[in-house]
């Protein structure tokens, strides 16, 4: 399967970790905003083809699926491109800037025949499956806690007003978009649609988040979820039940989970397979077999945008892409 890569930052280098990994997969084009990034990229990966636009992929017949990593705000136009070409596409996270992109590219995937992956690393983690199989031995939950705050490397840049690419209004991105997504996705994919969602979030004067604290309501419990770029902390993820405690060491990578009953020793459940390498051989599996719908639901990634548009409504984050028409 030839693949093309669109976008050549930090996440694009561990896609290619990953795809120099799996059998039937060969990088063959790369894309970016600057073409000399994208020059630099095939040098490093020795990618034979480098691409001025995107489109050039398609149009040149080049390759048989791609990845797209641009900034958020640019996810639909990119995959909707090529999924009108009938190209399968492997998403990054967030699916889009909003819902109602997100319900529009998988109208279009199904209308098309083509397959379209949202790569939310947790999701495709073996210990979502231990996750569910040991939520119920946990008995009534009372309280829940998920927390994803990671420092942002592009923070300081910030802070020196540099404007970096990382809290841009204009590109759909910040705190809820990048990092609250992770732990958003665990919860949905456990319990479902929350029944109320309460939200609070620090803006920058970029009017993006730096943080954000929500509270999402369920029948007979609260979820409590956070996550921040501009702050670290050594807090991990919590379930408490009444016969036990389910602990995520990891939201972003879900590659422990840590099960302690009540009165009884811990186990640890560790799955450390290198996340592309899991999520491109399902991807590889599932074009070939020809299906449309993929392994995570596209109803719990539209879920999953829902929440995140309910959550930047309640803390005044609004995208440029909010008002455009698709």
């Amino acid at each position: 399967m030839r693949f093309g890569v669109i976008g050549t930052n930090f996440i694009s280098k561990t896609f290619m970790e990953g795809a120099l990994n799996v059998e039937g997969i060969e990088v063959v084009a790369v894309c970016s905003g600057r073409y000399e990034n994208a020059e630099s990229f095939a040098r490093e990966y020795g990618i034979p083809t480098v691409c001025r636009r995107y489109e050039q992929m398609a149009e040149d017949m080049i390759v048989d699926a791609v990845y797209v990593a641009v900034p958020n705000a640019l996810h639909y136009e990119i995959s909707q491109y090529f999924l009108e070409h009938k190209i399968p596409v492997f998403l990054e996270k967030p699916m889009c800037s909003n819902a109602r992109e997100a319900r529009a590219l998988v109208e279009l995937a199904r209308e098309k025949n083509t397959y379209l992956h949202h790569g939310i690393i947790p999701l495709y983690n073996p210990n979502l499956k231990v996750l569910k199989e040991k939520l119920p031995l946990i008995g009534r939950i009372h309280n829940a806690m998920f927390i994803f705050s990671q420092y942002s490397s592009r923070f300081d840049a910030y802070l020196r007003n540099e404007n970096p690419t990382t809290f841009r209004r204009e590109l759909s991105n910040g705190s809820i978009m990048d990092l609250g997504v992770y732990p958003l996705s665990i919860i949905i994919a456990l319990f479902g649609r929350p029944t109320s969602i309460t939200a609070h979030a620090n803006l920058l004067e970029t009017e993006v988040d730096a943080s954000f604290q929500a509270i999402l309501g369920y029948d007979g419990f609260s979820v409590l979820v956070a996550s921040s770029k501009a702050s670290d902390t050594k807090l991990i993820s919590e379930i408490s039940g009444e016969k036990g405690i389910l602990q995520i060491t990891r939201c972003g990578k879900l590659d422990e989970v840590i099960y302690t009953p009540r009165k009884m020793e811990s186990m640890h459940f560790v799955f450390d397979k290198h996340a592309f390498i899991i999520q491109l051989e399902d991807f590889v599996t599932a074009v070939n077999e020809k299906r449309v719908e993929p392994t995570v639901s596209h109803e719990l990634n539209i879920t999953l945008m829902e929440v995140l548009d309910e959550i930047r409504r309640q803390c005044g984050v609004v995208y440029l892409a909010d008002s455009k028409e698709v």
